[in-house]
């Protein structure tokens, strides 16, 4: 078996040694010549003359728009000459965006003579709000240098006014003894100047004074002109959470669909926050931030009972005192307050309870239509007292 083996492969090598001798016995074979052709301008697009003379194509691509509103239409002409030796070939070869161009459709082409120019006017009527943008029409030509031109157009689309907050201008405490304080700012991106021409608010407790905007702040938001809107809640505030309407009014007129001037823009904002003042509950079922009781879900016919715990601070010589009867609303929640005499620390601690009686209707009492309990103290820094209440009776 070995023997045939070695056999088999001798014959192979002879084969092959005889195969390279005959190889370099013959005259070396002819081959084409492999020509690679350069195409003046790869892809679809304008033919290009190969030897010349040819066209030059001179264009500010870029115009920047600066700021503009959403709906607001703008248009820029654009020159392109040829500064070359040829006539120069345009074809309009689409737009990136919504862009129009005038008195050129899609595919259409324009001859331009040397030293000679063609102007094409660009269109654009932005439909959204950003911050920076970039469109614009894209072009073939037969300039071997300049065979794809792109006209751009940038800037930002902005609002003509912009609120900061949005809308809930909310404070997270007010003091019992000095006003509190919350800054919003109403800025426009667009105008140089506008005035704000009045604050109005639904609430004696609250003012407003308006100042300059500070530059760092304008320029934050992209500002041209701003205001401060310095908010100013009372101490008076009732005790409680609380949430007032406040109306801002410009001089600067809405947009309108004809172009006219509207009516002077106005912005409402709701001011918000807790006003804890010396009477301050504690406990799983409290929501501080809400300045409300939480009673959960429960069936109702158990009907549901909690207790918190509350410290008061400075109280009367006398001790904490309703001064009147609570004011429950619904009427069938029972509230009550008394002083915890075990306890000997300062401030004095007292126990609240509320209960949702068993047997009483099913009922559902959320943020937005919470339950209320009106409480009137001999407290000087708590006459009014206003708890909310949140449930579901199922």
């Amino acid at each position: 078996m070995k023997v045939t083996y070695v056999l088999a492969a001798v014959l192979a090598m002879t084969a092959s040694v005889f195969a390279v001798f005959k190889l370099l016995g013959q005259a070396r074979p002819h081959v084409e010549p492999n020509i690679i052709k350069v195409d003046k301008h790869p892809g679809p697009g304008l033919t290009i003359s190969p030897n010349g003379p040819h066209p030059k194509a001179v264009v500010d691509a870029d115009y920047d728009f600066g700021r503009m509103e959403v709906g607001e239409e703008r248009s820029h002409v654009y020159t392109i000459r040829n500064e070359g030796a040829a006539p120069l070939i345009i074809e309009n070869a689409g737009t990136t965006c919504q862009c129009t161009v005038s008195d050129m459709k899609e595919g259409e082409t324009r001859k331009v003579a040397p030293e000679e120019s063609v102007d094409i006017k660009l269109t654009w009527k932005p439909t959204a709000q950003t911050e920076k943008f970039s469109k614009g029409a894209n072009f073939n030509t037969n300039d071997p240098d300049h065979q794809k031109i792109f006209l751009q157009i940038l800037g930002m689309v902005a609002p003509r006014m912009a609120l900061y907050p949005e809308h809930d201008w909310y404070m997270t405490s007010v003091s019992d003894d000095k006003p509190g304080e919350f800054s919003g700012a109403i800025i426009s991106p667009i105008f140089e100047q506008f005035q704000i021409v009045k604050v109005d608010s639904r609430s004696p407790f609250l003012s407003a004074e308006v100042l300059p905007l500070e530059k760092a702040k304008l320029e934050a938001h992209h500002g041209r002109c701003g205001y401060e809107v310095r908010v100013t809640v009372k101490p008076e505030m009732p005790l409680g959470s609380f949430r007032f309407p406040m109306t801002i009014t410009t001089d600067v007129p809405e947009p309108t669909l004809d172009g006219n001037p509207g009516k002077p823009m106005e912005f409402e904002v709701l001011v918000g926050g807790v006003h804890r003042g010396p009477i301050q509950p504690a406990g799983r079922e409290w929501r501080d931030e809400k300045m409300a009781i939480s009673l959960g879900q429960f069936e109702a016919t158990a009907g549901k009972k909690v207790k918190l715990t509350v410290f008061v601070k400075s109280p009367p010589e006398e001790g904490l005192q309703l001064t009147a009867a609570p004011v429950c609303t619904p009427d069938m929640l029972k509230f009550n307050i008394e002083r915890d005499e075990k306890f000997t620390g300062s401030p004095p601690r007292y126990f609240l309870t509320v209960e949702y009686p068993a047997g009483a209707p099913r009922a559902i009492y959320r943020e937005e239509n919470p339950a209320r309990i009106q409480l009137q103290t001999n407290h000087p820094h708590a006459r009014d007292v206003e708890y909310l209440v949140f449930l579901n009776a199922y």
